[in-house]
């Protein structure tokens, strides 16, 4: 028998004209063999059962989560969530992507956080560049490495 979880979802919604916000959904019951789109399957349609507007992704987005479309590495674009950068590497927010509500909550985090070590950061610029990859001491985010092996590992 497999177990299921439940996820809240914080999802930025905006139409084209009008100001954006987020909205909170419940996906219950969620099989955790279930990929991420299964999961979204199973919301859009509770959302769509309820009158509202299913949630989209943009048409060249594989999954629509990450932001990674938004990201160059070196001036060139950047759509792997998962990519490897390198020391000396120059991470930038496209424009277009500047206005997105949570690159701008990331960056007002990093006043409380502070900027790590091996990161050099430019705010205004939206530009980071990576001066040392960090250690694991160095990390502070709560990481628990072996649900990423397990991820990758399915």
């Amino acid at each position: 028998m497999s177990k299921t979880i439940n996820i809240t979802l914080k999802v930025w919604r905006q139409n084209r004209g009008e100001e954006g916000r987020f909205e909170i959904y419940q996906a219950k019951d969620i099989d955790t063999d279930a990929s991420f789109l299964e999961m979204m399957d199973v919301v859009n349609d509770k959302i769509t059962l309820a009158g509202g507007e299913p949630i989209a992704f943009e048409h060249d987005c594989r999954e629509g989560i990450c932001g990674c479309c938004g990201t160059l590495v070196n001036g060139k674009k950047v759509n792997i969530p998962s990519y490897q950068i390198s020391v000396g590497d120059e991470v930038t927010i496209k424009e277009k992507s500047r206005a997105n509500a949570l690159i701008n909550e990331s960056l007002e985090a990093v006043e409380r956080r502070g900027v790590p070590s091996w990161l050099e950061l430019d705010k205004t610029a939206y530009k980071s560049t990576v001066k040392a990859m960090p250690n694991r001491e160095e990390l502070t985010m709560p990481i628990q490495e072996q649900l990423i092996v397990e991820l990758y590992s399915k």
